[in-house]
């Protein structure tokens, strides 16, 4: 039964449901607005301001650059470029970085050092934050091959944090194959010439003696330690392919 009161002032008549069902309602928004609480969210969550973005969002982030292997990826430039104004038009800001490297031996002889590289979402209204973070290889300490590596980094990690993907395309199957970083960053072109000539062998004795070349030794001699590395690695593999065949 609902009760009708009558303003003094405007004569309107108002009609209230009993203290019974006024108390049930509340009850029930309250526990709605609780559990949303706890799930994260609600408007002045984290979760909540990330959910609002992704929503903005595309799924599919598209590819503006071709690198190693023919692989076409997006670039940290391009995903940013898209993620940021939403992110911060609901309140949310992207920090990216490093942390120390530490060493790292895969039990093969292969030594080298890990970089872990982060990505946080922070919610700028209450201060929470939320990590993603990988450890990429590093097999040469100098400044371009960690800056090579922290790019990469903040590149994957941001691309995990929210869940997207790019458009990377991989027609020849070779995505199916182990690389490093260098790998990613794309071949320079002395080491790419030198893949290609011992693509060239026909033979195990093409290839010795393309190996045995004191001209092909000297260009292997300019290349650095991952390079050279490389070029071993490509070398052994063309080898054994040979072997197989004869």
């Amino acid at each position: 039964m609902q009760h009708e009161t009558m303003d003094d002032q405007t004569g309107e008549i108002h009609t209230q449901a009993p203290v019974g069902q006024r108390a049930a309602t509340a009850a029930a928004q309250a526990h709605v607005v609780m559990k949303n609480q706890l799930n994260g969210l609600h408007a002045s969550s984290l979760h909540f301001a990330i959910w609002q973005s992704l929503q903005q969002m595309p799924v599919w982030i598209t590819t503006d650059k071709t690198g190693a292997h023919k692989i076409k990826y997006a670039t940290l430039k391009a995903i940013l470029e898209v993620v940021r104004p939403v992110l911060l038009a609901n309140g949310v800001r992207i920090r990216q970085g490093a942390e120390r490297t530490f060493s790292s031996d895969d039990g093969s002889g292969t030594k080298g050092r890990l970089v872990p590289v982060y990505t946080d979402l922070i919610h700028i209204p209450t201060g929470d934050f939320e990590r993603t973070m990988i450890e990429i290889p590093l097999m040469k300490m100098d400044a371009q091959a960690m800056g090579s590596a922290i790019t990469y980094g903040r590149r994957y990690t941001l691309i995990a944090a929210l869940g997207l993907a790019t458009d990377e395309a991989d027609d020849d199957g070779e995505a199916a194959k182990p690389r490093d970083i260098g790998d990613r960053q794309g071949d320079s072109i002395e080491l790419a010439a030198l893949k290609a000539d011992i693509a060239k062998a026909k033979d195990l004795d093409a290839l010795t003696k393309w190996a045995s070349d004191p001209k092909n030794r000297a260009r292997l001699n300019k290349l650095d330690e991952t390079e050279t590395e490389r070029v071993r690695s490509h070398y052994a593999s063309a080898r054994e392919q040979l072997s197989n065949v004869e």
